[in-house]
């Protein structure tokens, strides 16, 4: 899901789109609630589901990074802490955490085990801010150049807007 709603490699996936391996209406209901309220309207239906599942992590970043841009004291005094922004840093851990516990706890996903993938997300190398700088805004001349006849990110906007 999160490849579709990147649009990344847009010629891999207008082959997924053509082989018909995608149901475009829960596609199209997912980006739905995602891009609905900034995401509010995908947090409202996580919050009320029971079923064990894999959360959109690009939300829940991008409410750290948010959460983390703000200072860390008290406007008025700066000796004071803003225990507020830790507050919301912890409830958002804490949610990712139970998502956790739950899909491990489950039998309905069968996962077979990936040792390559599972060494690959043990094996952290944290970035520094000028590596995310770059690798968020990577230059001009670094970008591949677009593939031709790949106009699928359009078709999507089409089908969406409808």
């Amino acid at each position: 899901m999160d490849k579709v709603y990147a649009g990344s490699d847009g010629a891999e996936i207008e082959r997924f789109v053509h082989a018909g391996d995608l149901d475009w209406n829960k596609f199209l209901s997912m980006r739905v609630l995602i891009l609905k309220s900034n995401g509010g309207a995908y947090k409202t239906a996580l919050k009320h589901a029971s079923l064990p599942l894999i959360p959109t992590m690009a939300i829940h970043t991008s409410d750290i990074v948010r959460v983390m841009s703000n200072r860390d004291y008290k406007e008025g005094n700066p000796q004071l802490i803003h225990w507020g922004k830790f507050q919301i840093i912890a409830r958002i851990a804490k949610q990712m955490l139970e998502l956790q516990g739950r899909i491990q706890r489950t039998s309905a996903y069968n996962f077979q085990p990936h040792p390559e993938v599972a060494q690959i997300l043990r094996d952290i190398k944290p970035m520094s801010e000028e590596m995310i700088v770059e690798k968020t805004y990577p230059p001009l001349e670094d970008l591949p150049p677009p593939k031709p006849g790949s106009a699928w990110s359009a078709r999507v906007i089409r089908k969406v807007l409808k």
